[in-house]
């Protein structure tokens, strides 16, 4: 089994070791992690499977790039009703499904873009009149509307923005933090475009024009995204080197007090609350993302989910075994084993279960299940949300208008799917 380095591999292992001396025996099936290095994963996965290796039986894809390796996989759609009933969420599903058929279960925890926010600050923030009244005069000169400070529960896109003003110290000079918030922005990373996403889709934008694909990066609806992340360089929002920034930045950013909130992935909550991780252990609140209120006065929310799965190649000689392992991986037993040695579990029961010492897993369900969504499975679908890099850490550089890097992602993505 080829498994993602880092600390879900970590907890696996001993859960592996105690599968292969306790349950091997009986199952017939004795299973051997490997974990390639992060830095060239999916370039040797490519290579083996390139070759049709038999080396190696369960392979490692995530909703981006699952549907490029399905040539070289077989599906799993014979023991779905099993998955199903093992209770894994519907949205992770979906995500390594393809063209109706499930093609992996998913494995590196529930993967979820949520959104952070040090609760010190904001609780100052709205017991204080003084500081209330600053951020209505800082809402009114740059938003146009004067903006009275909310919970973030129940934040709008326009609370969002405002909040982020206020704690910007080029704005308000007396700002604990020195920028509002960042984001994800660096050029090559098809994690960069995730946040933006957050935004557009509440306006109603997609990829592709609805049942199509024929791509839509040029609608008002990325536009209007694109002039929220032009707005926030404009304005001194984000940090100045922001479009060289990867995940880890965007951490270290809240956990050294640098920014006051941030959308971020969900399985940090655990580090960002460990005090030997940041001085402010215990002060961060993850919460749903903002909203947008709709004519109809509902108020939408989107959050983007990024399964990753393991499934089986089609070249492995012990197929049938693989798909037995993948429903061992998701057992009651396994995935107890698992959180206990750190890990997320995969399936609502267990992750309830293990909410009454991760209060954080139960805040994730929640929202997953009312707020996620995933990107489409296509075999482009990895090389689309590098193209996309490209031209957002332009915008958030300065270096192309709105205008410019959405036509710029609409003509390369047109080139890429050849339309």
């Amino acid at each position: 089994m080829v498994y993602w380095p880092g600390p879900e591999s970590e907890a696996l292992e001993p859960v592996l070791e105690w599968y292969n001396s306790e349950r091997a025996p009986e199952t017939g099936i004795k299973v051997e992690m490997v974990c390639f290095s992060r830095a060239e994963f999916f370039t040797k996965q490519d290579t083996f499977l390139a070759a049709g290796s038999s080396d190696y039986d369960i392979i490692t894809a995530g909703t981006y790039n699952i549907a490029h390796y399905a040539p070289h996989m077989v599906d799993i759609e014979d023991i779905k009703d099993e998955v199903d009933a093992l209770g894994c969420l519907k949205t992770h599903l979906d995500g390594l499904t393809i063209d109706g058929k499930l093609y992996g279960i998913p494995c590196l925890g529930l993967n979820n873009w949520a959104f952070f926010y040090r609760e010190d600050l904001i609780n100052d923030l709205l017991t204080d009149n003084e500081k209330q009244e600053t951020y209505k005069r800082i809402s009114e000169e740059y938003i146009g509307k004067e903006i009275t400070p909310k919970h973030p529960d129940d934040w709008l896109l326009e609370d969002w923005i405002a909040t982020a003003l206020y704690f910007t110290r080029g704005v308000n000079p007396d700002s604990p933090t020195v920028y509002g918030t960042a984001a994800y922005g660096k050029t090559g990373g098809f994690f960069t475009g995730w946040p933006l996403m957050n935004i557009v889709w509440l306006y109603g934008g997609r990829w592709f024009k609805p049942g199509t694909l024929e791509p839509d990066f040029t609608s008002e609806a990325w536009l209007n995204g694109m002039n929220i992340y032009d707005n926030f360089r404009k304005w001194g929002i984000w940090p100045t080197e922001m479009y060289n920034w990867e995940y880890p930045d965007v951490d270290g950013a809240l956990r050294s007090g640098l920014i006051a909130f941030a959308g971020h992935f969900s399985i940090q909550w655990a580090a960002l609350n460990d005090p030997e991780q940041t001085e402010y252990a215990g002060k961060f609140v993850m919460t749903r993302p903002p909203g947008l209120l709709q004519s109809d006065g509902t108020i939408k929310r989107y959050l983007y989910v990024n399964p990753v799965g393991l499934g089986v190649t089609k070249y492995s000689k012990h197929q049938e075994e693989a798909k037995m392992f993948l429903l061992e991986m998701l057992s009651p037993e396994m995935e107890r084993r698992y959180v206990a040695e750190g890990g997320v579990p995969q399936t609502a029961a267990i992750i309830a279960e293990a909410s009454a010492t991760r209060p954080d897993l139960a805040i994730d369900l929640e929202l997953i299940d009312k707020y996620g969504f995933t990107v489409p499975v296509l075999p482009e679908t990895i090389s689309i949300q590098v193209a996309m890099s490209g031209h957002i850490s332009g915008v958030i550089a300065g270096t192309e208008t709105p205008e410019e890097a959405l036509s710029a992602i609409q003509a390369e993505v047109e080139e890429i799917l050849g339309v």
